[in-house]
């Protein structure tokens, strides 16, 4: 059966997130949440007694670690380990369009990926400011950022899950991310790992401001999802 070609986009977005969340599974959100919020809490205090650094810049660091590793996690459950396409065929063959479903399967792997690193890294955060009367701030701050980089780490994973047989682009992407992207110079600048660090309380990219960072994140998402669907016919 043949789905209407429109107006039903947001049908195509609606099976890609469904298929993403099928993937992923309540059991493995479940066991990431479990896992991160055992290890993360003591992160900030760890490394702030071994390193001349501040506790923000510590968590900052967290945040740049923590973050790229549960979107990868994340968006190879959602793919299957498939390559996009592939992981897409059957929706496709409904005559929904691939574009769209992607987006779908990356809104839902960006929000399964906010849910898993939100609250252990928020708890890392109270730990490091000791209850400070700027907490709330702070973790409302930090939950945006979180959002903002997850939605694009799984744009950028979700691209590289397009090449490759199996979709293992996506590691390449990983690599670079955490060895290119561990800076404040201009090539770390097209990197998520840059912003979100920065964005935590890290080194700031190029002097970039707070706002800078968010916007820059905001515009890596849309590039990057351009970039997917100059890959993906539709």
């Amino acid at each position: 059966m043949m789905l209407p070609t429109r107006p039903l986009g947001l049908v195509a977005f609606a099976l890609g997130a469904r298929l993403a969340w099928q993937n992923i599974g309540m059991r493995r959100l479940i066991l990431g949440l479990c896992l991160l919020g055992l290890a993360l809490p003591g992160v900030a205090p760890i490394a702030q007694l071994f390193a001349a650094h501040s506790i923000d810049e510590t968590v900052g660091v967290a945040f740049g670690v923590a973050m790229p590793l549960v979107a990868f996690a994340v968006v190879r459950a959602a793919t299957g380990g498939e390559r996009l396409d592939r992981a897409l065929v059957a929706i496709t063959r409904l005559g929904a369009s691939r574009r769209l479903a992607a987006v779908g399967l990356i809104a839902c792997a960006a929000l399964c990926s906010f849910v898993v690193v939100a609250p252990p890294l928020t708890a890392a955060l109270a730990l490091a400011h000791r209850g400070g009367p700027d907490l709330a701030s702070d973790a409302l701050r930090s939950g945006l950022v979180l959002l903002l980089g997850s939605f694009a780490y799984s744009t950028l994973l979700v691209l590289g899950a397009s090449a490759w047989k199996k979709g293992r682009a996506a590691w390449l992407v990983l690599l670079l991310d955490y060895l290119l992207g561990d800076g404040a110079t201009a090539i770390s600048a097209p990197f998520p790992r840059a912003h979100v660090t920065s964005l935590g309380g890290g080194d700031a990219l190029m002097s970039l401001s707070q706002k800078g960072s968010s916007v820059a994140l905001v515009l890596l998402t849309l590039v990057t999802l351009l970039w997917l669907f100059s890959r993906l016919p539709d």
